[in-house]
């Protein structure tokens, strides 16, 4: 069983670093991210200790540690994986800037009527982030659709 917590550790690791990469672009909340994880937890549950303990010798808070660390935190991983690699054509969405306001090391925009109010991530830009700039009247954002529905910031730009 060793071998086992070894390459559980090892997966939920990399699987944590690879949730956190690509959720940086989608356009997901945090809220929808902590539901998502629940619901993968849920169904990993559905999976009876019986089937595992048929290869391995496993307690129950083994199976516990296992089904939250292992499999929900692989399967969330690869959810975004799979998101990401087979997205639709970019499409691009254009928003005249009402305000620019600099907050540390960010640009947060104010587009026309209210757009992206609630998504303020959409709306920043931080020094870091690669984006294109022409000029500083208009705000675009290019996303394309993932395969599960998540949108995917593809890039941003100032003209």
């Amino acid at each position: 069983m060793s071998n086992v917590h070894v390459v559980m550790v090892l997966g939920y690791f990399i699987s944590c670093m690879l949730i956190y990469s690509l959720f940086l672009d989608a356009v997901m909340s945090k809220m929808s991210l902590l539901k998502l994880f629940f619901v993968l937890a849920a169904i990993s549950f559905l999976i009876p200790i019986k089937l595992y303990r048929k290869w391995l010798t496993m307690s129950m808070y083994e199976y516990v540690f296992f089904n939250i660390l292992g499999l929900t935190t692989i399967s969330c991983a690869l959810f975004f994986v799979l998101n990401a690699s087979f997205k639709g054509q970019p499409y691009e969405e254009s928003y005249k800037i009402v305000n620019i306001e600099r907050q540390g090391k960010a640009f947060l925009f104010d587009l026309e009527h209210d757009q992206y109010k609630e998504e303020e991530y959409l709306r920043t830009i931080r020094d870091k982030d690669p984006y294109y700039r022409n000029g500083n009247e208009f705000f675009s954002i290019t996303f394309s659709d993932g395969l599960f529905g998540v949108r995917i910031v593809e890039n941003k730009r100032l003209h």
